[in-house]
């Protein structure tokens, strides 16, 4: 299958190349042929199944006046998604329409693994302190990533909307998506549910001292 490819190729192989058209685009190490692979890639790393969004819970009729209209995974630039791996950036836009004038609301997101443990949670207020004084009417909010600190699996979204002690709305595993496997730290090891959840920016450092 096309999108274990990558995979196979990085564990594998000392060295790639890269076909385009029937000829030899890049000849060099698996781990840069895999990121030019994955930039360019079709087939099964397209957005259509990167992921998904469940648009028969968007329209659930919630007790109080606000619809999530749409949800969005995004690049850093705002163009629409063809492949997210261990450690890009990413953003979530959250589209809404507010039926009545909501004071200092509150929107939460929360990340869970495959089997619905909760990963993160994320909220405009009060985790985040971003302060939004009033919604009516449309609109849409981000939450941003610059480097995304899950390890390769299938994750899935919860929206919230509260307001201070209070959830007034909430649409559990109303978006999944997978982030694909990758050596994050260039070890030849990708990143994958073996090796834990999530990853951090870290360095070793080993003193040998002198007898």
């Amino acid at each position: 299958q096309t999108c274990a490819l990558p995979i196979s190729v990085q564990k594998l192989c000392s060295r790639a190349i890269l076909i385009e058209q029937g000829r030899i685009s890049v000849d060099d190490i698996p781990r840069t042929i895999i990121a030019q692979y994955l930039d360019g890639a079709g087939s099964c790393l397209s957005s259509s199944s990167l992921y998904v969004v469940k648009r028969e819970l968007l329209n659930t009729r919630k007790a109080v006046p606000i619809a999530i209209t749409d949800i969005q995974l995004l690049t850093r630039e705002g163009e629409p998604l063809k492949n997210l791996k261990v450690g890009d950036p990413l953003v979530i836009r959250i589209f809404y329409r507010a039926e009545k004038r909501f004071v200092s609301p509150a929107f939460v997101v929360s990340i869970k693994d495959s089997f619905g443990i909760e990963v993160a949670r994320f909220s405009t207020m009060p985790i985040s302190g971003y302060f939004i004084d009033v919604i009516y009417g449309e609109g849409n909010i981000d939450l941003s990533f610059n480097r995304l600190p899950l390890t390769g699996g299938r994750y899935s979204l919860d929206i919230g909307f509260a307001r201070p002690n209070e959830m007034l709305a909430q649409w559990e595993g109303v978006v999944s998506f997978n982030v694909h496997e990758w050596d994050i730290y260039g070890s030849g090891f990708p990143l994958d549910r073996s090796r834990g959840l999530i990853f951090m920016d870290h360095e070793w450092v080993h003193r040998v001292q002198t007898m």
